[in-house]
């Protein structure tokens, strides 16, 4: 994802003074998000500095630069609650049924509980109720009936600490006739051990996708001894059976990687609570090449967006396997219906290979094996190619020339490089045309580095699984 170069979007320095509660705050953060008749509308978790927590609405035309509103969110009813409650955070906002939902974290004497209320205006909130019976957080509804039933996921907190704090390691699915009333399902997703999402919870509310339901979540890294490190990734549910996963991020799609996000209340945080898909289709399916606004908590003290599209966070979790005893569970996604209503039908045939071997990914022989048993580099017929060779070509061993293709916005090659191996390695690019203009570039092909003299071969030196690109003009491109 990529950050917006204003972050962090909102600091405590945007808050309005609000007497007696909110005067020099301390913080802003994990906000909920919606689009609401054509402006980016969030509401904002606020801490004072006795850390009590109150929610403020905030308002933008474009997304990045907002307008904090000058009065507290409260929601009505709530004072029938018997429960004392201490604080009211974390919310997400739903569409559904033309009405705005917001589910909230409450921590009360003993516990953390979900609430839920409901808005048609974002001026007046009606309190709807505690809608979990044990210690439970990070839920999030889906923006519509399923079956005839309403269904959230939700996070429960089942390990409890010496502190008192409890603890959970997996999302479950619930269902509900009325949304008050929730009977836990099955638990959808869970820790991975060892990994970036050892403990972990749903961010914003699902998103439909002609693929299935896309989610962000977040994954804590709890095996650092210092400090846990909060991170998102993404994951895949079937629409009509969201208890099924069909597929989810092997890798995080954002991480602390910035000072706003090293630093602050509690360190190493990214934590997402709201996301904007700008452009749905006539069937409610998010367009696959809209922009999605992800807004998320910086260091608990900030408030930060990353952007991408749908496609891109589809792409992300798009492909992943897991193993776990002696079951090997490998997962494979047909490409959906758009842009072509025709991509991917019929027989398909793959091929797969079991390689016992010795030591790790890295010091092993299975990523020269991979490269052997998978197809390299092939050319066919396509505009303006018949009968052309390929422009350049790699040697060294590790190294492989993956991608030939027309530049996005110029009239260049792109000529993408990977490290395969896992380890350094060494060769050349050979250019065959010597005038050719050869100049580095990033992935998104924004920015140019170093140029090279194509008369000579190019040395290249690549660090573990490292990616280079370059564009290449040439007399044919």
């Amino acid at each position: 994802m990529k950050r917006s170069k204003k972050n962090p979007i909102i600091t405590r320095r945007d808050i309005p003074l609000v007497k007696p509660h909110l005067v020099d705050v301390t913080s802003v953060f994990n906000p909920g998000a919606v689009k609401y008749k054509d402006k980016y509308l969030l509401i904002l978790r606020v801490q004072n500095r006795g850390r009590e927590t109150f929610l403020l609405k905030a308002v933008s035309d474009n997304g990045e630069d907002f307008t904090v509103d000058d009065r507290i969110i409260r929601f009505e009813g709530i004072e029938k609650v018997s429960e004392k409650i201490y604080h009211i955070y974390d919310p997400r906002i739903t569409r559904l049924d033309e009405k705005y939902y917001i589910m909230v974290a409450m921590d009360t004497d003993d516990t953390c509980r979900l609430g839920l209320a409901v808005t048609e205006d974002f001026n007046n909130y009606q309190w709807l109720g505690i809608v979990s019976d044990d210690d439970n957080r990070n839920g999030v509804l889906f923006p519509e009936k399923i079956n005839g039933q309403y269904y959230r996921l939700d996070r429960p907190n089942r390990t409890r600490l010496g502190s008192g704090v409890s603890l959970g390691s997996a999302v479950y699915l619930s269902d509900s006739d009325d949304l008050r009333h929730w009977w836990p399902l099955v638990p959808v997703l869970e820790g991975r051990l060892h990994y970036w999402d050892e403990r972990l919870g749903a961010g914003p509310p699902p998103v439909k996708t002609a693929e299935g339901w896309l989610l962000v979540y977040h994954g804590i890294a709890t095996h650092f001894q210092s400090v846990n490190i909060y991170q998102a990734g993404v994951a895949l549910f079937d629409l009509d059976n969201p208890a099924r996963l069909i597929a989810r991020s092997r890798y995080n799609i954002l991480e602390p990687r910035e000072t706003y996000e090293l630093t602050g209340q509690v360190p190493n945080v990214v934590f997402p609570g709201g996301m904007i898909v700008e452009r749905y289709d006539a069937n409610d399916f998010a367009e696959p090449d809209s922009p999605v606004y992800l807004y998320y908590g910086a260091a608990d003290t900030s408030v930060c967006l990353a952007v991408a599209t749908v496609k891109e966070l589809l792409n992300a979790c798009k492909y992943g396997y897991k193993a776990l005893g002696n079951v090997l569970d490998l997962n494979l996604l047909r490409s959906p219906t758009y842009p072509d209503p025709d991509a991917d039908r019929g027989r398909h045939e793959f091929t797969y290979s079991l390689l016992p071997h010795s030591g790790d990914l890295i010091h092993s022989d299975v990523m020269a094996h991979a490269a052997r048993l998978n197809q390299g580099l092939e050319l066919f017929e396509g505009y303006k190619t018949v009968g052309q060779r390929l422009p350049a070509h790699v040697t060294g061993e590790g190294l492989s020339l993956e991608v030939v293709k027309k530049a996005e916005k110029e009239n260049f090659l792109i000529l993408r490089i990977v490290e395969t191996r896992g380890r350094d390695s060494k060769g050349m690019l050979i250019v065959e045309d010597n005038s050719a203009r050869l100049v580095e570039t990033d992935l998104m092909e924004w920015h140019e580095y170093d140029g090279y003299d194509c008369s000579q071969p190019v040395e290249l030196a690549l660090k573990p699984f490292e990616i280079m690109t370059f564009k290449l003009k040439t007399g044919q491109a």
